[in-house]
Parts: C-alpha cells; sequence; structure tokens
C-alpha cells in the first residue's frame, strides 16, 4: 500500500541518483530479476559505495516514517 517501505523502489532511486552514469548503469543492471539485492549489494560493495547507500536508506526510511506519522497525526519530535 501507500504506507509500505519499498526497498526496491529505495534502491532503485539511488542507482537514479548517481551522477556517475556507469555507476548508474551498473546499479540500475543490477536489480532487476531474481536475486536482485544481493546483486545490488555486491555491486556497491565493488563501488565502495556501501556507506553511502547506508545513509541513503537511513534516509529514506526516516522520510517514510515521518511521512506515515504526518498521515496519521501522529506527533513526534524531529531529529538531526
Amino acid at each position: 500500500g501507500k504506507f509500505e517501505v519499498n526497498e526496491w523502489g529505495i534502491m532503485e532511486r539511488f542507482g537514479l541518483d548517481r551522477t556517475n552514469a556507469r555507476e548508474r548503469e551498473l546499479i540500475l543492471d543490477a536489480i532487476h530479476g531474481d536475486g536482485a539485492f544481493k546483486r545490488f549489494k555486491e555491486v556497491i560493495t565493488r563501488m565502495n559505495l556501501r556507506v553511502e547507500w547506508a545513509y541513503y536508506s537511513h534516509a529514506a526510511v526516516l522520510d517514510f516514517a515521518r511521512k506515515w506519522l504526518e498521515a496519521q497525526g501522529i506527533p513526534y519530535r524531529k531529529t538531526t
């Protein structure tokens, strides 16, 4: 539904956000078909992007949580 974490979508956005065309191509190719999550992790490891991915995915999940809380009318404390 609307409020469901879509890890594949986060991986796709990470790939689409790459300014390096080769990185973008390798990531987007990796996330299709069976074994997409494993291939994605292998590709970002080879490209030394695991830390960047960790920050990116963390921010995406926090954004998801914020939107869900707001939609439910639940107050929350913003953190930096």
